[in-house]
């Protein structure tokens, strides 16, 4: 398991978007195995754990893991997705671990991607 240090202050706040750090134990990383709570996957994704194990087992959670190179070296982001909401863990090279939370397009706006949205009249 990688050394995390005490998360610093990260919390910060915009529109439909909200980041804040998380405890160190949210994570482990052995080698090339990464191990998430669940818990903090389902609050991420604004589920109970049960309804997150019945998500995953239709295939409806998707997950990706990245591992940053050159001058993001060290880093890693988590992505977990379930329907239009998107929950991010991302360590810093400091071991700091933020939490970010993305909701789904409000009303009268689509999503066009993971980190776009805009209004749906113009979508037509």
């Amino acid at each position: 398991m990688l050394p995390l240090m005490a998360p610093r202050r990260c919390a910060q706040s915009r529109a439909r978007r909200e980041m804040s750090c998380l405890p160190p134990d949210t994570i482990s990383v052995l080698g090339s195995q990464i191990t998430v709570d669940a818990e903090a996957i389902a609050d991420g994704l604004g589920l109970t754990v049960e309804t997150l194990r019945q998500e995953m087992d239709a295939g409806r959670i998707a997950a990706v893991a990245e591992t940053g190179i050159d001058e993001d070296d060290g880093r890693l982001r988590l992505t977990f997705r379930h329907g239009t909401r998107i929950w991010r863990i991302i360590r810093l090279v400091d071991g700091t671990l933020v939490d970010e939370r993305t909701a789904g397009p409000g009303p009268g706006q689509v999503a066009e991607g993971p980190e776009t949205v805009r209004d749906a009249k113009r979508a037509s």
